[in-house]
């Protein structure tokens, strides 16, 4: 699982990842073909609609001559009547159709609130990408959107990724790229090794051999990926120990899991995570220790002291940093508190505690 505690920016394909476009498009295909027909075409709906995705599917989902085509293709020419009939049916669909994907509004404002830079890359013209941004009140969210005209090229070509690192100004390994298309968005993106989510909700076209670093059902999944960030950006600023079989071992520094983790990788039994004294220092050089469920009796305290100058000259700890016994359990191990407080090193160290 690819590490997320890096990113600061967020990139998102527009259409069926943020707006159900093809269910859109669809019903706004349907309803130009009735009023064509209305209008005086001779045809049935459902071959009409076959020929229309068949034209689309050639010259492109955004082809603004489609039903010119459709009508040389039906009739040998364009009559303006059935044609005006389609366009403004058409384009009264579309334009009503404004409503993002569930839980998409409230998942944008969170994610700013935590800092993210949220943009977007689309292969659609940038006057329709901004217009249904506008259409949904979104385009208040985004930095920037690059567009069709931006590079000419369309994803996964590598210039829209490109272009986006360039005004970022960030590694791929700071970037996630939200999408539906595995093809377009998430090959493409990870090429260039940014982070990719696959939009499974608005999903498509399946492609075998691409896979996402994450699958989501609902955007608002996001801020569960991304809720790692938080423990592991907690755990990478400490600096686990443990005293087992009277010894002292120290973890690794920057390590971005939890000392279950930690002791599962040496291999010891699970069965006597309960039974080790462990603890850790804080990004503050303060130190806290515990056994157990994060508590601390006379005997651990008793054998913590006595490892305590080992402790803080294997670490290159402050002589006032402070040191802390027991935790009252928070949130994901970022809100949690010190039980006591039992003095600063130096204090502690001279009087034999």
């Amino acid at each position: 699982m690819r590490d997320v505690s890096k990113i600061k920016a967020i990139i998102f394909d527009l259409d069926n990842t943020l707006i159900d476009f093809m269910k859109m498009k669809t019903q706004a295909t349907e309803a130009a073909i009735e009023a064509m027909i209305d209008a005086g075409l001779k045809i049935e709906k459902k071959k009409a609609l076959k020929i229309i995705n068949k034209l689309y599917k050639k010259f492109g989902i955004e082809y603004q001559k489609v039903f010119d085509e459709f009508l040389e293709e039906v009739l040998g020419e364009v009559d303006q009547k059935i044609l005006a009939a389609g366009v403004v049916a058409y384009r009264r669909i579309k334009e009503g159709y404004v409503e993002p994907y569930p839980h998409v509004i409230p998942t944008l404002i969170e994610l700013i609130k935590r800092g993210y830079i949220l943009c977007i890359i689309s292969d659609a013209p940038a006057f329709q990408a901004w217009s249904r941004l506008a259409g949904m009140k979104l385009h208040h969210f985004f930095d920037f959107v690059i567009a069709f005209e931006a590079t000419k090229v369309r994803k996964p070509h590598e210039l829209p990724f490109k272009l986006a690192l360039k005004k970022l100004k960030l590694k791929p390994e700071e970037i996630m790229m939200v999408g539906d298309d595995p093809k377009r968005d998430i090959e493409g993106a990870k090429k260039l090794g940014m982070v990719t989510v696959l939009a499974k909700y608005g999903q498509i076209f399946k492609t075998k051999g691409i896979k996402a670093d994450f699958e989501i059902n609902d955007i608002k999944e996001l801020l569960e990926i991304l809720e790692k960030k938080k423990v592991e950006e907690f755990h990478r600023n400490r600096r686990m120990f443990c005293i087992k079989d009277d010894k002292l071992f120290i973890a690794k520094p920057g390590l971005p899991y939890s000392h279950k983790i930690w002791f599962k990788k040496k291999g010891w039994d699970e069965k006597t995570f309960k039974k080790i004294i462990r603890g850790f220092v804080d990004k503050n050089g303060n130190l806290y220790f515990y056994v157990g469920d994060f508590e601390v009796n006379e005997n651990v305290k008793k054998k913590f002291f006595r490892f305590l100058p080992e402790i803080v000259k294997k670490l290159g700890l402050n002589p006032n940093a402070k040191v802390f016994g027991g935790m009252i359990k928070g949130e994901k191990g970022i809100k949690w508190q010190p039980k006591k407080f039992y003095g600063k090193v130096k204090d502690l160290i001279s009087s034999g505690s």
